[in-house]
């Protein structure tokens, strides 16, 4: 299970996205996932083929069907829900960089409406996976996608995740220490 019963990130994932993902450790021990249905206005809307979550303040509001897999140890449910955390977790300083207060979470929502306006402008139908603010959430995902990408270091992993092996993780990063510094450059010379 990617998540414990609170919503909370277990510790080996916690790490795990540490290692890919632009966010802190603070960040991801305060973090819950919590179903769509709990925020006011039911974001997120959309039910994109990578989507089905947004970060407001320090909460991840996920469709039912992406919380599905937080939940799981059915492999292809599980790898969609952590690629899934791996990017909105991205999104956890930007929401702290506009405050985590009402207002702050406010301002966060608008900006991000305006980014994605802006990036409907000029890049059509790719406005979301294009404005400004997904470019920079997504380097965890990208980075975790490619990571493990082959079916052996996928099973390897999500063994280690399932059995909450912190000493397992701890040596599956380790053995991919220069690999995971090379992806990080590659995506941010790409997108930044």
């Amino acid at each position: 299970m990617l998540l414990d019963a609170e919503g909370r990130l277990t510790p080996v994932v916690q790490r795990l996205l540490l290692a890919v993902a632009p966010v802190d450790a603070g960040s991801l021990a305060r973090v819950q996932v919590l179903p769509h249905t709990r925020n006011l206005l039911r974001f997120p809307w959309y039910p994109a083929r990578r989507g089905g979550a947004f970060v407001l303040g320090e909460r991840i509001y996920m469709l039912k069907r992406s919380l599905r897999g937080a939940y799981t140890d059915e492999a292809t449910e599980q790898h969609a829900s952590l690629l899934l955390l791996a990017h909105e977790v991205g999104h956890l300083p930007q929401a702290a960089r506009s405050g985590l207060t009402f207002s702050g979470k406010l301002r966060y929502v608008l900006r991000a409406a305006r980014q994605y306006m802006w990036s409907a402008l000029r890049h059509g139908r790719r406005a979301h996976d294009m404005a400004p603010l997904e470019l920079e959430a997504d380097e965890g995902r990208w980075v975790l996608s490619r990571l493990i990408g082959e079916a052996p270091d996928r099973a390897e992993l999500k063994a280690i995740i399932d059995t909450d092996d912190m000493t397992g993780l701890l040596g599956w990063l380790s053995a991919r220490t220069e690999r995971l510094g090379a992806l990080k450059q590659q995506y941010r010379a790409m997108f930044r």
